[in-house]
């Protein structure tokens, strides 16, 4: 079976809890159906725009 690989560019308000913020995006990855867990899933910032934190989701 292929597997693919997908980005998910992510802006977080700057207000927000960035920690809050990449928990609730994991538990959100671990809920949905067809991702398999023996791949590493990545949430890292990217950039800093002028009204967000940008993080790239990895599943």
């Amino acid at each position: 079976m292929p597997h693919r690989r997908t980005d998910l560019a992510v802006g977080v308000d700057y207000n927000a809890s960035l920690p809050e913020a990449i928990a609730l995006l994991l538990q959100t990855l671990l809920t949905m159906g067809g991702i398999f867990e023996k791949l590493a899933l990545e949430i890292d910032v990217v950039s800093f725009s002028e009204s967000s934190i940008d993080l790239m989701v990895r599943y």
